[in-house]
């Protein structure tokens, strides 16, 4: 009697259960996600834009040269070419802590809502002499890589058969990571940028 009474009841309310286990399972994956997440304040994030980059090895390069505070660095490498990256730029690449940009993409891109205006007397003396890009007589991005230059790094920036073009470092007005220039608590950011210019 009893074990039909549970039958009738698990097939009325058959949903009502898988609706619990359903809920139960995001619950328990958006606590998991919550506690094991890397914070904001451990993480630097490079997004970079270019026709190839040797991600592994850049990475390594860069883990080495981190401050202790920081958990890792998190690289984010987008082909050029392909449409998608541009579209995705605008949602994704604007939320990291350092973009490197080509010259071309960057009337596309609302620099001066997302990224730090660089006061060139204090970059120059924390990264030695500078390059910038400017927009409206301020200065935006730091030159990373010049068109004449050639093009032998971690980072492609030059493809045969397309015109060659100067490419800059940004820094986001959000970044928790790089002391002076934006003001923020910690300057772990300062040490990536050494090392990408280099």
């Amino acid at each position: 009697m009893m074990k039909k009474n549970f039958k009738n009841h698990i097939s009325g309310y058959w949903f009502l259960y898988v609706i619990a286990a359903v809920i139960s399972a995001i619950l328990w994956s958006t606590v998991v996600i919550f506690w094991t997440k890397d914070k904001k304040e451990e993480v630097v994030s490079v997004w970079i834009m270019a026709y190839d980059a040797k991600v592994g090895e850049l990475t390594n390069e860069l883990e080495n040269e981190k401050q202790e505070y920081l958990k890792h660095i998190r690289l984010t490498f987008n082909n050029y070419e392909n449409e998608l990256t541009k579209i995705s730029f605008d949602g994704l690449g604007s939320n990291y802590d350092l973009a490197i940009l080509p010259e071309s993409f960057l009337s596309k891109v609302a620099v001066q809502r997302i990224y730090t205006k660089l006061d060139s007397n204090l970059v120059d003396t924390i990264l030695g002499e500078q390059i910038y890009y400017q927009m409206d007589e301020y200065n935006y991005g730091i030159e990373i890589f010049n068109k004449s230059d050639d093009d032998n790094g971690l980072i492609t920036y030059t493809k045969e058969g397309i015109e060659p073009e100067n490419y800059y470092i940004f820094i986001n007005k959000n970044s928790l990571h790089m002391g002076e220039i934006n003001n923020s608590k910690h300057d772990g950011g300062i040490s990536i940028i050494k090392t990408l210019l280099k």
